[in-house]
């Protein structure tokens, strides 16, 4: 895994934690959902204890602790990507507290945002409620990361309004 610490500095560099929601940041969920044809999306920022939700649809609260993240795998191991056709099934998720309590994820697909240093500061993700066989297809998943992508330009582009970044 990468260094935490230094992950977390970049990330709260950036200001956006625990910012009000902006339009451009809802949209890129709402694409999510509808790229992948799924009932949740979220915009999620890995702090240090959760996962932080700038933007999210179909899921009912704005941030969930690190234990119960699936996301938090994806940070832990440094992923580019990762997509899971049935958490419920998986050693690794069934566990966890999206899986075990509303929303219930069954399938999730995530994929990092990443600072041009190359730090994991979040995820731009899918779930839904049942298993699918099969997981995304490969436009799928290269439309996810082309939105994760464009979350980070509009993160950078914040820094220009508010001010500069110091750790990136």
């Amino acid at each position: 895994m990468a260094d935490a610490s230094a992950r977390i500095a970049a990330l709260r560099a950036y200001g956006v934690l625990d910012t009000p929601p902006e339009p451009r940041f809802d949209d890129i969920a709402r694409l999510a959902g509808v790229i992948c044809h799924a009932a949740q999306a979220v915009v999620s920022f890995a702090d240090a204890e959760r996962h932080w939700y700038k933007a999210h649809v179909g899921v009912d609260v704005e941030e969930v602790a690190w234990s119960d993240a699936i996301c938090s795998y994806v940070v832990e191991n440094d992923l580019d990507e990762l997509v899971v056709d049935n958490l419920a099934a998986d050693d690794r998720f069934r566990h966890k507290g999206v899986v075990t309590r509303a929303p219930f994820f069954r399938f999730y697909a995530g994929v990092a945002m990443r600072t041009p240093s190359g730090q994991m500061i979040g995820t731009v993700c899918v779930g839904d409620g049942v298993p699918r066989k099969g997981g995304l297809t490969p436009a799928q998943l290269g439309g996810l990361h082309a939105l994760a992508r464009h979350a980070m330009a509009l993160v950078w582009a914040r820094t220009m309004i508010i001010g500069p970044v110091a750790a990136t």
